[in-house]
């Protein structure tokens, strides 16, 4: 007996070449009056335990998803209408501005992988509302100025820059890779990206990881990695900004390094000659990475750079000490709820 489809999977295409070509194809935008979120929005087919084994995914690989995330992030400026989009928010372009808007969008997806999706008053559904309320507040101000919204176009490549580098590199960042994780990884960016507004036939999770790897290995090759090859001048700004911002957080942070691991998940070279702390940089991270796909001691590594990591959030949030000495104390102010109903 053929089993049920739920109406997501009604929605989008039959097969995944079809499904990339509806979301290059795609016109809409986003609605620039978004209404706020609540439990009861959760889509029917939204499956609890299946959702909370997704955001237990992260918990357990901080620092692999979190590089994945940061990649991803990076990515998104090779796209021109998604970086026309930043450079008009003005949040973007120095290295002050991007570590608020960075590093609050690092804490605002680190609550919703980390808070109860069931609970109304959590901070999963404070810091999925104010994600909600930027995009359609910044949509609203492109379209008075008779320039076109966030296309939901863009909206997909975003979250391929959260969900990609995550499905496809597994092995590069040392993931625990078991197929049901990585299912239920894909069911909880099913669930976010429908509660952020993607039109369910364009939603970049199929009801599948196979699919959906594989719709993000044609996106990364046909779009991404194409970009790449010849990149807009605003991509290096942009870049240079938001790693020299998050240099705040994390003082090991450097371009040329991120830059490397950042062209070889999407299987190309970076070919600049680096320097000594550059070099020395990448080596560090490729023993950690190689330390924590070691059986045994793997765990305890993992585990080691899973609570450094969770500590570094919380430090930096309360306390941006660095960022405050660089950019003063008013600029370093992380102020994650900003609209007074979240």
């Amino acid at each position: 007996m053929e089993e049920k489809k739920s109406e997501i999977d009604r929605a989008q295409a039959d097969t995944v070449e079809d499904h990339f070509e509806a979301i290059l194809a795609s016109k809409g935008c986003i609605d620039s009056d978004a209404s706020k979120i609540r439990i009861d929005h959760l889509p029917a087919w939204f499956d609890a335990e299946l959702f909370k084994r997704g955001q237990d995914y992260y918990s357990k690989n901080v620092l692999a998803v979190v590089t994945a995330y940061s990649v991803g992030l990076i990515a998104v400026f090779l796209v021109p209408t998604i970086a026309k989009v930043l450079t008009f928010t003005n949040q973007s372009s120095t290295p002050c501005a991007a570590f608020r808007r960075y590093f609050q969008t690092l804490l605002h997806i680190h609550y919703m992988h980390r808070c109860d999706v069931l609970d109304p008053k959590s901070k999963f559904y404070k810091s999925l509302n104010t994600i909600r309320w930027k995009h359609s507040t910044t949509s609203a101000r492109l379209l008075g100025r008779k320039a076109p919204g966030i296309a939901h176009r863009d909206m997909v490549l975003t979250q391929f820059g959260f969900v990609g580098y995550v499905l496809l590199s597994p092995g590069e960042l040392s993931l625990t890779d078991g197929r049901e994780d990585r299912q239920a990884f894909n069911h909880f960016w099913r669930v976010v990206g429908h509660l952020l507004g993607i039109p369910d036939e364009l939603n970049l999770c199929r009801g599948n990881e196979k699919e959906t790897t594989r719709l993000c290995r044609i996106i990364r090759d046909d779009v991404y990695s194409k970009c790449l090859r010849a990149p807009e001048p605003s991509f290096l700004l942009l870049t240079k900004a938001a790693l020299d911002g998050l240099r705040s957080i994390d003082p090991m942070v450097d371009v040329d390094a991120f830059l490397t691991l950042f062209y070889a998940l999407n299987n190309d070279k970076y070919t600049k000659s680096l320097s000594l702390w550059s070099w020395i940089n990448v080596l560090y991270r490729n023993i950690i990475f190689y330390l924590i796909g070691l059986p045994l001691v793997g765990m305890i590594v993992r585990s080691y750079w899973n609570y450094y990591l969770l500590t570094l959030y919380w430090f930096n949030e309360k306390y941006p000490l660095v960022a405050r000495w660089r950019f003063g104390k008013e600029n370093s102010k992380i102020k994650l709820y900003p609209h007074s109903s979240f």
